[in-house]
């Protein structure tokens, strides 16, 4: 952990005219996340598409986007009027913010739907018999599904997950470009697993943070002078990512444990 004395690297918000495209295409160490579509994942068998998370995310620790899901679930359940029906009345406690900027208020765990819960359940099969965590009984099991509802600057610190779980995080709705404001997304800046002390490392040495504490959002240019592959998404509605384990940062809506999922923790 730096001490008090170690130069910190401050936070610097992202502008908002920044050209993404140009961003990655110009930087040797950025690349642009995997993505495939739900289309292409229907023509593969349950266990091809296995194997390619097995493969791709697990084993080669690396981050995947499938698109394409916001034209098949309920916009009735996935959407902010839903939410405001059935949550608007309710009172919440006052949220805790990462940092001390003046940043937007951001909505963390505002309302964990059984509903959605149910939907995933059969969708996407929490716990499922290569799931470790379906060794545990019920009452033992990480259940943490999540909705976060977030403005433009909410800013989540880079971070890695204590556990060695496979993170997922869907993209359910966001703002439309109507003339009057942008379309809403969300800016990913990822590592692969194997770099997990690398990064931790270069934090700690170069910026000053410790990235185990989930206190510092890193500024572009501390990405584009890292000597690691950092890989990019623009995450719009829709998109579903999977969060290679001990991935840093790391944002998980659910725990699922498998047996490769956990080799990166052993010893």
């Amino acid at each position: 952990m730096p001490t008090s004395m170690h130069p910190q690297a401050k936070f610097d918000p992202i502008p908002p005219d920044l050209d993404l495209h140009e961003l990655v295409e110009n930087t040797p160490n950025l690349s642009w996340v995997v993505r495939i579509t739900t289309a292409q994942i229907r023509n593969l068998s349950q266990q091809e598409f296995e194997n390619l998370v097995n493969i791709h995310v697990v084993q080669q620790g690396r981050p995947l986007v499938i698109s394409g899901w916001d034209e098949v679930l309920p916009k009735n359940l996935f959407g902010s009027e839903w939410l405001e029906r059935t949550y608007d009345k309710r009172p919440y406690p006052p949220n805790v913010f990462y940092m001390n900027e003046n940043v937007t208020d951001k909505g963390d765990d505002e309302a964990s739907t059984a509903r959605g819960g149910d939907l995933f359940r059969t969708q996407v099969e929490a716990a499922p018999a290569g799931d470790l965590m379906s060794c545990l009984p019920e009452k033992m099991r990480a259940e943490n599904l999540m909705c976060y509802i977030g403005h433009e600057g909410t800013y989540t610190p880079a971070h890695r997950e204590m556990c060695a779980s496979l993170g997922q995080n869907l993209m359910v709705e966001a703002s439309i470009d109507d003339g009057e404001e942008k379309a809403g997304s969300s800016i990913w800046f990822m590592t692969e697993t194997k770099d997990r002390e690398v990064v931790r490392e270069y934090f700690l040495s170069m910026l000053g943070h410790d990235i185990e504490i989930e206190k510092h959002f890193a500024q572009i240019n501390a990405w584009k002078k890292a000597t690691f592959p950092v890989y990019v998404v623009e995450q719009k509605a829709g998109d579903f990512i999977l969060v290679p384990p001990c991935c840093p940062p790391s944002l998980e809506p659910w725990h699922a444990h498998y047996e490769g999922s956990l080799e990166p923790n052993d010893g």
